[in-house]
C-alpha cells in the first residue's frame, strides 16, 4: 500500500470562515458539465443533441476508416465513424502500461506510473463530475480487436504551441486566464504529468480544450507541489469542494485501480486545503477569479 500523504492544513480563524460561508452562499454546487457544441468535420455542427448521443456513437458507430497519426508518443489512430447517418472523427488509444518506482528526466519520481487508454474516460468522467466542458467525450472500445479508449476528434483547433508561434493572443484575456487556471487545477488534481503545449487545443471561438490524458491519475512519490495552482473560479471551486467521494468512485472504478483512486481523493484533500490557504493568507479577491 501507499503511505497516505498529510493534507495541508488550513487555520481554522474566524476571517476564514467568515470568508468560505460567503464564498459558498454564491457559489453552486457540483454539477454535470454544461455542453460545448461540436463542430463536425464537413460543418459548422455535429449534428448530436448532447454528449449522451455522442457516446453512444462512438461506443456503436460502423468505423469506415483509419488512419495512423504521426503525433505524440503512443502511435494513437484516427477513425471515421458514421452513425445514424452522420459522419464524425475519433482517436483511438491503445497504450496501456504501468511501471513502478519510476524517475523521469525532469527529476519527478511515481510510486506507481500509467500510461493507460483507460486514463482517457476517466479524466473525461471526472471532468463532467466537475461540471468542466472541456475534455471530449471518450468511451471504452475495441477497434479490430484490441482495447482501447475512443475520443471524439476536436475539429478546427489549433494546438497552444501554434498560438504561441503564430504570436496570437485571445480576445478576452479574462476568459482565457480563467480557462488556463481551470487546467492548471485540473491536472494537478489527476497528477497529469503530460502536458504540453501540443495536446492542449484552441477552437475558433477560443475555448480551450484537454486532451490525452494517458499519463495521468499517477501515484507520485513524495510531497506533491501545488504552486501552480494559485487562482481558480468560483464555479470551479464550488465543484472542487462539492466532490462527492463515494459517487466519484462508482463513477471511475471500471477505468483505475484502486491505488489510483485513493491517491486521487489525498490530492483533491490537500488541493482544496491548499486553496482554502491562499484564500485566508492572500484574500478571496486574488484568488477567485471572475
Amino acid at each position: 500500500m501507499f503511505a497516505r500523504r498529510r493534507p495541508i492544513q488550513p487555520s481554522c480563524c474566524l476571517a476564514l470562515t467568515t470568508c468560505l460561508l460567503a464564498i459558498a452562499a454564491v457559489v453552486p454546487r457540483a454539477a454535470e458539465a454544461q455542453e460545448r457544441r461540436y463542430r463536425g468535420p464537413d460543418g459548422p455542427d455535429l449534428g448530436f443533441a448532447n454528449d449522451a448521443e455522442i457516446i453512444v456513437a462512438l461506443r456503436e458507430g460502423e468505423i469506415v476508416a483509419r488512419r495512423t497519426l504521426d503525433i505524440g508518443t503512443t502511435g494513437v489512430q484516427q477513425l471515421d465513424i458514421q452513425y445514424d447517418g452522420k459522419m464524425l472523427h475519433a482517436v483511438f488509444h491503445d497504450v496501456d502500461t504501468y511501471e513502478r518506482n519510476l524517475r523521469l528526466r525532469d527529476g519527478s519520481s511515481f510510486a506507481g506510473f500509467y500510461d493507460r487508454f483507460s486514463n482517457q474516460c476517466a479524466a473525461y468522467e471526472l471532468g463532467r463530475l466537475l461540471g468542466l466542458d472541456m475534455i471530449p467525450p471518450a468511451v471504452l472500445r475495441r477497434v479490430a480487436g484490441e482495447p482501447g479508449a475512443v475520443q471524439l476528434w476536436v475539429e478546427k483547433t489549433m494546438t497552444e504551441g501554434d498560438r504561441a508561434r503564430r504570436g496570437l493572443t485571445p480576445p478576452d484575456s479574462g476568459v482565457w486566464r480563467q480557462q488556463q487556471a481551470t487546467m492548471r487545477t485540473f491536472d494537478a488534481l489527476i497528477a497529469n504529468s503530460d502536458r504540453n503545449t501540443g495536446n492542449s487545443l484552441i477552437d475558433e471561438d477560443w475555448n480551450l480544450w484537454l486532451i490525452d490524458h494517458s499519463r495521468t491519475f499517477q501515484i507520485p512519490r513524495g510531497d506533491p507541489s501545488y504552486a501552480t495552482v494559485n487562482q481558480i473560479t468560483p464555479t470551479f471551486w464550488g465543484a472542487l469542494r462539492a466532490l462527492d467521494e463515494t459517487a466519484t468512485r462508482a463513477r471511475l472504478r471500471d477505468y483505475l485501480e484502486p491505488a489510483q483512486l485513493t491517491a486521487l481523493f489525498e490530492r483533491h484533500a490537500e488541493i482544496v486545503a491548499h486553496i482554502e490557504g491562499l484564500i485566508e493568507t492572500r484574500g478571496a479577491g486574488a484568488v477567485l477569479i471572475e
